[in-house]
């Protein structure tokens, strides 16, 4: 089972439809860029992933427009388009969780995100599906105690234990 070890912070530029994520070269003190989602992101975080104790961590980019198309890419790959319509995403232990337009969450996971080539569809068939109210937003989730916390459009929060979290929990407790 893959972990999520880091999710980090990077720096980003946005030139007009092409944004470059920046990489520091510890080498050379300077900053490259690694992925180009093709689109300007407004939120993007980095995660590592790593699918066992002993094999590598792969870091994995992830961003989402401001018209709502959520992108996934490995470092220095092609990005690969998730959907079209997302309102919100966030990362819970190795879940990227995203709500879409069409009043569901998603749950896809990270180490098949990081391990699929660019050009596999993997938007619908691989990811778990759950029913939300209409307009909910993704305020936090909380991997420990398996709930995902939902905002709705008049204000008010929910707090919901999703069968996928709950599942990847039981798996991990499993085994350790």
């Amino acid at each position: 089972m893959a972990r999520c070890l880091n999710v980090r912070k990077c720096l980003f530029r946005a030139v007009p439809l092409i944004l470059d994520i920046l990489s520091d070269d510890n080498d050379s003190g300077r900053l490259i860029p690694c992925v180009d989602f093709g689109k300007a992101c407004d939120v993007v975080q980095v995660i590592d992933v790593s699918q066992s104790s002993t094999s590598p961590v792969t870091s994995l980019y992830l961003g989402i427009t401001c018209s709502g198309t959520l992108f996934s890419a490995p470092l220095s790959s092609s990005p690969r388009t998730l959907a079209q319509n997302v309102n919100s995403f966030t990362v819970s232990g190795d879940l990227v969780v995203y709500t879409t337009s069409a009043h569901e969450a998603h749950f896809t996971s990270t180490s098949l995100l990081a391990a699929a080539d660019p050009g596999t569809d993997i938007s619908s068939d691989s990811s778990e599906r759950r029913r939300v109210e209409r307009g909910s937003r993704i305020v936090t989730s909380i991997p420990s105690t398996t709930n995902l916390v939902l905002q709705m459009p008049r204000g008010n929060l929910e707090t919901v234990s999703p069968r996928p979290m709950v599942l990847a929990a039981i798996h991990a407790d499993i085994d350790t």
